[in-house]
């Protein structure tokens, strides 16, 4: 129900436990594994983030480092839909056997590569080792991948084109160019920068739309946050919201006096809603954002939050995400939460809150939320 940002282990960790296990698990290899190859890549594959989950781990992912290089291409298969935890374990041993395996094996590595329906960070591994001090190879591959469903490689070939772009002398073409590149794009730095050169170049894109930003709100608050004390406290507002029994008429005894709804619209083209312009800078004070949406078949989706603030976030009334953290950073997609959307009118609803710290670097009261694909393709409702 609940996905923030994704936990990543530490790979030097990892080899500093699986150089150890031989030490520590050696007598458990053959008992907890019986010298099962699959059985130690499908337990791998659904690893946890936990120590017991490392206890499984290690045995497991030592005795895959054992097999011969030939071994490879299914390590590197088992890392599709693997857990984080267990796809760098995977990634660790794919690396290890890519190593015994020298040059053997790379036409079935190419023909891996070209495969999209394989994990795309496996196949950005395998496009390193095939094109390993070779630049002319790896730019022919990556010519054809700004469309590619592997992250990763996107990201590499929209950066290959856009150095390329950079010596289109023509005006028209090179804007041409660069619009193709910026609707291709999802990581949202690499979307930024494009953003900014077809600007520069007197072509204006709409991030709002590319993204997928709720930019229209309904808000209501001040309510009180003093001491931080009220991150939990269900106000009447939270739980008509959540009940699905609010009215936008409505009012609500709020920090200091009626609270009452009003309806803002952003223009900033990363979505940001600037609370404390709203609020006459409150401190210790809670805002409530809620909007909905109509889809017209149901779909899975990421509702991506970013926020400096500490936040709850409900998807037709369900908690998706709630982060008691004040003060720490804001960037796009901070904290992503896996919603389902359902044919009709859905619900978001937001609760933001606001601490009383004085320092300059604590005035920010702020928020962005998008709705998107798992690639980072916007989801736009009706």
């Amino acid at each position: 129900m609940i996905c923030m940002l994704n936990f990543i282990f530490s790979k030097p960790l990892l080899v500093a436990h699986v150089a150890a296990a031989v030490f520590l698990h050696g007598s458990q290899l053959q008992s907890i594994l019986g010298n099962d190859f699959s059985q130690a890549i499908a337990t791998l594959r659904t690893i946890a983030p936990s120590e017991n989950g490392n206890r499984q781990a290690v045995p497991a992912a030592t005795l895959l480092q054992q097999a011969s290089g030939a071994d490879l291409i299914p390590v590197l298969t088992a890392m599709k839909d693997a857990t984080p935890v267990g796809r760098n374990y995977l990634a660790m041993v794919a690396n290890s056997l890519y190593r015994k395996s020298g040059s053997a094996l790379n036409s079935q590595l190419d023909e891996f590569l070209q495969n999209t329906n394989n994990d795309g960070e496996a196949r950005h591994m395998v496009l390193q080792w095939l094109t390993a001090n070779d630049t002319k190879k790896r730019n022919e591959k990556l010519a054809y991948m700004t469309e590619d469903p592997s992250l990763e490689l996107r990201f590499a070939a929209i950066e290959l084109a856009l150095t390329r772009a950079e010596d289109i002398s023509d005006k028209a073409s090179k804007t041409t160019r660069l619009n193709s590149l910026f609707n291709s794009a999802r990581q949202p730095t690499q979307v930024i920068a494009i953003a900014k050169k077809l600007s520069d170049l007197g072509q204006p894109v709409d991030m709002i739309k590319h993204f997928g930003f709720v930019n229209r709100w309904n808000l209501i608050g001040p309510f009180d946050n003093i001491g931080e004390a009220h991150f939990d406290t269900v106000y009447p507002v939270e739980s008509d919201l959540i009940g699905n029994k609010s009215s936008l008429s409505a009012e609500y005894a709020g920090k200091s006096g009626p609270a009452r709804w009003i309806q803002h619209t952003t223009d900033n083209q990363e979505g940001v809603v600037n609370l404390a312009e709203l609020y006459n800078k409150e401190k210790g004070a809670i805002v409530y954002a809620f909007q909905t949406f109509e889809f017209e078949t149901a779909k899975d989706i990421e509702l991506r939050l970013g926020t400096i603030n500490a936040n709850k976030v409900w998807w037709n009334g369900e908690l998706v995400t709630s982060n008691e953290v004040y003060h720490a950073s804001m960037e796009i997609d901070q904290y992503i939460a896996i919603a389902k959307a359902k044919p009709g009118i859905n619900r978001l609803v937001l609760k933001l809150c606001q601490n009383e710290q004085t320092q300059g670097w604590a005035q920010d009261w702020k928020f962005q939320i998008r709705l998107c694909e798992a690639d980072g393709t916007a989801v736009l409702p009706k």
